[in-house]
C-alpha cells in the first residue's frame, strides 16, 4: 500500500509538473503570437508610409517638372517675343532711316539746283539794274536812283542781308549733309572690320579727317544759326559727342574746348579695329550723328532765302521801270 501510495504521489507530482509545463508553453505561445501580430502590423504601417512617401515624392517631382516645363515655355515665349519686338524695332528704324536719307538726298539735290538758279537769277537781276541805271534812269536825280535801287533790291531779294542769310543756310545744309555722309562712310568702314582684326590706317585716316572737317563745319554753322530749333539740335549733338569723348579718344579723336573734333593722324597706325568698330559700327556713334545731322538739316528749313521766295519769281511781262514812273 505504501508503495502504491508512493507511486500515486509520484504520478501526481509528474502530472502537476506536466500541467505546469503545458500552461507555460501555452502562455509563451500566446505571447509570441501577439508579438508576431504587432510586428506584422508595424511592417504594414511602414509599407504604407513608404508608399505614401514615394507617391508624394513622385507627385512633387511631377509638379516640379510641369512647373519647369511651364516656366521654360513661358521663357521661350518671352524670348521669342523679345526677339520679334527687337527685330521689328530694328526694321522700323532702318525703314525710317532709309526714308529720311531719301528725303534728305532729294532735298539736298533740290537745294543745290535752286541755289544755282537763284544765283543765275540774281546775276541777271543785277545786270538788269545796272542797265536801267545807265539808260532809263540815267537822267534821274541821285536821290531817286538811290531809292529805286534800294526798292529794286528789296523786291528781287538782292539785299546783302538776304544773300548772307541764304548763304548761311546753304552752308549749314551742306555741312549737315557732309557730316551725315562722312559718318555713314565711317560706319561702313567699321562694319567691315572684325574685332581684333587689322585696320587700313590710310583709309581710316582719310575717312576720319573728312568726318572731323564736316562735323566741325556743321557745329560752327549751327552755332551761328538764328533758328532756335537748329541751336537746340546742335547742342544735343555736342552733348552726344561729349558722352562718346572717351571712345572717340581711343579712336584717335580729341574734343576741343570749342566743341570741335581734332583727329591725330600720327597715331592712326596704333588704333585698334575693336575701338573703331565699337564706336562707329551700326547702332553706335555714327548712327546718332547721322540722325542729328538730318534733324539739323530739316530744322534749318528752306534755303534760308526767304526773301527770294515769291519775290524771286516775278512775272517779267511788265516793265519794272514803269513801276516808278509816277515818282518822277
Amino acid at each position: 500500500m505504501e508503495a502504491i501510495s508512493i507511486v500515486a504521489l509520484v504520478l501526481g507530482v509528474i502530472a502537476v509538473v506536466l500541467l505546469i509545463a503545458v500552461l507555460a508553453l501555452t502562455v509563451r505561445g500566446g505571447k509570441k503570437k501577439n508579438d508576431s501580430s504587432v510586428e506584422i502590423g508595424q511592417a504594414t504601417v511602414d509599407v504604407i508610409k513608404g508608399e505614401i512617401a514615394r507617391d508624394g515624392q513622385t507627385t512633387r517631382e511631377n509638379v516640379l517638372s510641369a512647373m519647369g516645363l511651364q516656366n521654360t515655355s513661358i521663357q521661350n515665349a518671352l524670348n521669342a517675343n523679345q526677339t520679334a519686338i527687337l527685330d521689328t524695332v530694328r526694321k522700323e528704324e532702318e525703314r525710317t532711316e532709309r526714308l529720311q536719307t531719301n528725303v534728305y538726298e532729294g532735298f539736298a539735290t533740290i537745294t543745290t539746283e535752286l541755289k544755282n538758279s537763284l544765283k543765275e537769277l540774281n546775276e541777271s537781276n543785277e545786270k538788269q539794274l545796272d542797265k536801267m541805271l545807265d539808260t532809263t534812269l540815267k537822267g534821274k536825280s541821285a536821290d531817286f536812283r538811290e531809292k529805286y535801287t534800294a526798292l529794286y533790291k528789296q523786291v528781287f531779294g538782292l539785299s546783302n542781308e538776304s544773300k548772307e542769310k541764304a548763304d548761311s543756310t546753304v552752308s549749314l545744309k551742306n555741312a549737315a549733309k557732309g557730316t551725315a555722309d562722312s559718318a555713314g562712310a565711317l560706319r561702313e568702314l567699321a562694319n567691315g572690320l572684325t574685332y581684333g582684326g587689322k585696320v587700313d590706317s590710310e583709309a581710316y585716316t582719310k575717312a576720319a579727317e573728312k568726318f572731323a572737317e564736316s562735323y566741325n563745319s556743321m557745329i560752327e554753322s549751327s552755332a551761328e544759326s538764328d533758328s532756335n530749333s537748329v541751336l537746340q539740335k546742335g547742342v544735343l549733338m555736342v552733348n552726344t559727342t561729349k558722352v562718346y569723348s572717351s571712345a572717340l579718344k581711343r579712336a584717335g579723336f580729341t574734343l576741343g574746348s570749342d566743341n570741335k573734333l581734332i583727329f591725330d593722324k600720327s597715331g592712326a597706325d596704333k588704333i585698334r579695329a575693336t575701338d573703331i568698330k565699337t564706336l562707329f559700327g551700326s547702332n553706335g556713334y555714327s548712327d546718332k550723328v547721322i540722325r542729328k545731322a538730318q534733324q539739323i538739316n530739316a530744322a534749318s528749313g528752306s534755303l534760308g532765302a526767304a526773301a527770294y521766295t515769291g519775290a524771286s519769281t516775278p512775272s517779267y511781262s511788265y516793265n519794272i521801270g514803269a513801276l516808278f514812273s509816277t515818282l518822277v
